[in-house]
């Protein structure tokens, strides 16, 4: 009886929503990351991701500098061809998937400060450019169903620069399983590739 309703209901399940809402509050050296992931409104699961940045790197002065040989110039070059050839395979793939994805809504506001107001007039110009350059990129490959709000906000009162973003991405269940499927047929087609490669090379 529990299979034959779990049969039934799992058509309704895979084209059930899957929505994860973001936000990222930055002020100063201070990064908030707030990530609430939500299937047909129930709430599931809560991250919350705090970052500090570090006012001033490190640095080794006594360090001595390391030379380069021919033998690191090869394995270097080796791993770049690797992940290049995984970027280029995973293109396609990445493509399609995020076209089952949608922005429900997007705002974003940000801002900057400092002791100049003619340096900071055209940082917060620059801030506009930027923000409507993200959006661009964004719609090239996510579907947007509402238009984003972006907001220029200076800051006055000291130097710092201050982010808010609010983000809704939704997505059908059976899109992600539809995905990982795609995916995983993929890694075992290069799996399969991969070792006739070294078997015809062995011979």
């Amino acid at each position: 009886m529990i299979k034959l309703l779990f049969l039934l209901c799992l058509p309704l399940l895979l084209f059930l929503k899957c929505k994860c809402m973001i936000d990222i509050e930055w002020k100063g050296k201070n990064i908030q990351f707030t990530i609430v992931v939500k299937i047909a409104g129930v709430h599931v699961k809560r991250y919350m991701i705090p970052v500090e940045l570090a006012p001033e790197p490190e640095y080794k002065i006594n360090r001595k500098p390391k030379k380069l040989t021919k033998s690191d110039l090869q394995k270097l070059k080796l791993q770049l061809n690797k992940i290049k050839e995984k970027v280029v395979r995973l293109n396609s793939w990445l493509k399609k998937t995020l076209q089952g994805f949608s922005i429900e809504s997007l705002y974003l506001t940000a801002g900057v400060g400092t002791n100049s107001p003619d340096l900071s007039a055209l940082l917060n110009g620059g801030i506009g450019l930027i923000q409507a350059l993200i959006v661009q990129q964004l719609s090239r490959y996510i579907r947007l169903t509402s238009p984003p709000k972006l907001m220029i906000k200076p800051v006055f009162s000291r130097s710092q620069l201050t982010v808010v973003c609010h983000c809704i991405i939704s997505v059908s269940i059976a899109h992600l399983i539809k995905a990982g499927v795609m995916l995983l047929i993929r890694r075992m087609a290069n799996y399969k590739r991969t070792g006739s490669d070294l078997l015809g090379a062995s011979n």
